[in-house]
């Protein structure tokens, strides 16, 4: 299923009591007060694993350690972002950008570490 609340303003929404999984939560211009575990906000956007991030700009987010695994990245903005130690396993990155990212040990969407593929994940994605 596919939750989409792109737009909204969620400040003081209590989100933590349901597992958010295919959630569609970008463009926010409010951030929940709490979000299911292994979910954060950042950058106006809820990012966890199975997060649909169409579009999402996340250029510059600090995305260290964030679970990503089967997301869907279509068109997102990730340039320049910190993705150490961050999951990608499984996600969707269909035309997503990552140039300027930063890999150090991120699991790739195709299950290999990125420090495996010289610290980068750009050719197994």
């Amino acid at each position: 299923y596919e939750l989409r609340i792109d737009g909204f303003n969620l400040s003081g929404i209590d989100l933590s009591v349901s597992p958010l999984e295919g959630i569609s939560a970008v463009n926010l211009t409010g951030c929940p007060s709490k979000l299911y575990d292994g979910y954060i906000c950042t950058m106006g956007a809820i990012l966890g694993p199975q997060a649909r991030l169409y579009h999402a700009n996340l250029s510059g987010a600090d995305l260290s350690g964030v679970d990503l695994s089967r997301a869907m990245l279509v068109g997102a903005d990730l340039s320049d972002a910190n993705l150490a130690d961050a999951n990608f396993e499984g996600a969707f990155p269909l035309d997503a950008n990552f140039e300027g990212a930063v890999w150090s040990n991120t699991t790739c969407p195709d299950g290999t570490n990125s420090d495996d593929n010289g610290n980068t994940c750009e050719n197994n994605l």
